[in-house]
């Protein structure tokens, strides 16, 4: 018996299935609290008409177009109830607008238990920039393929989709805003380590993480003993010294990589690959080798356009379609 008064299985297998039970339990305790939600929003669907004044209650539209109006004092009341921040009240009442008005498959599988709430929540968020219309073709398209998927694949499945049914000008608008928030920074902390976080083009993306992962096994070639984190750590700080990185690399393409010392001081001269920026080897063998995982339709194939999803990075539809990879249309 523990301090709150319940026994705890004595064993592994029954934990774990308690700890699973509890987390069904929660799902239909989130899936109940949308449907009051739901309920509280109807309650608050109409003011006194013979009291629309300035100053006085009015309704308001909360959600996306085609979810009905609300009491704008609802989420005041409802942000006290729930201790949240007012911000937090609203984004919860338009979820569950949009939510059973414009993406009634979602709703419904949010409620049976299929989808977890804030998966569902994510999905209406990302959806309101929609026309209902619009809501309703993706509505249907999630339905048949969001049900066990992570929260974040939902998310990047969810983004794409939204931008195929973009107006091609909202599109490019958001393109160029993401566009602007591209950025570097830089913060050097304690003990000698620093945090490093970038926002980059995709396609840039690709290729740094496939160069970490080959200076990676280089350095474990060369006998680090670190992790793989670690050495991709070490992989970034070397890309700073391309001179370094370049003789790296065209040593382990001669096979005769030296004993690696990333931590002192890079003194390249006379070692195997080092000719002072000189490529020894083709230029073509040094470029990092990415794979990219694409999903798309036979429409987008026999049309040359249309939505494609590539595995771990949005807003690449442009990109790959723009590339010429030998396409038999």
């Amino acid at each position: 018996m523990d301090e709150q008064g319940f026994r705890l299985p004595d064993n592994a297998a029954d934990l774990v299935e308690a700890v699973r039970e509890n987390r069904r339990q929660r799902r239909i305790l989130e899936a109940q609290e949308l449907q009051m939600v739901a309920h509280f929003v109807d309650l608050n669907g109409h003011v006194d008409q013979n009291l629309l004044v300035p100053g006085v209650e009015q309704l308001v539209q909360l959600g996306g177009e085609g979810t009905p109006p609300v009491a704008e004092f609802a989420t005041l009341e409802l942000a006290a109830a729930l201790r949240l921040r007012d911000v937090d009240a609203h984004a919860l009442i338009a979820d569950v607008l949009d939510l059973r008005h414009r993406l009634p498959r979602v709703w419904e599988q949010a409620l049976d238990g299929e989808v977890e709430v804030w998966t569902a929540r994510d999905i209406a968020g990302a959806t309101r920039v929609l026309d209902q219309h619009s809501a309703g073709l993706v509505d249907l398209q999630l339905a048949r393929q969001i049900p066990g998927m992570t929260r974040r694949r939902v998310k990047n499945l969810v983004a794409g989709i939204v931008l195929d049914h973009l107006p091609v000008d909202e599109a490019e608008q958001r393109r160029a805003e993401a566009l602007e928030a591209r950025g570097a920074w830089v913060s050097v902390g304690e003990h000698g380590i620093a945090d490093c976080a970038a926002v980059i083009d995709a396609p840039d993306a690709v290729r740094l993480d496939a160069t970490l992962d080959h200076l990676a096994g280089i350095l474990k070639a060369g006998g680090s003993e670190d992790t793989l984190n670690a050495r991709r750590a070490k992989a970034l700080g070397i890309l700073a010294d391309p001179a370094r990185a370049l003789q790296l690399m065209q040593a382990c393409l001669l096979d005769q990589l030296p004993g690696l010392d990333v931590t002192r001081d890079c003194h390249l001269a006379g070692q195997v690959g080092h000719a002072c920026g000189t490529l020894l080897v083709d230029a073509k063998d040094l470029a990092p080798k990415a794979s990219i995982v694409v999903h798309l339709t036979d429409t987008t194939l026999s049309a040359g356009e249309g939505i494609v999803r590539a595995k771990g990075a949005l807003h690449r539809r442009r990109w790959v379609m723009g590339q010429d990879f030998g396409r038999p249309w």
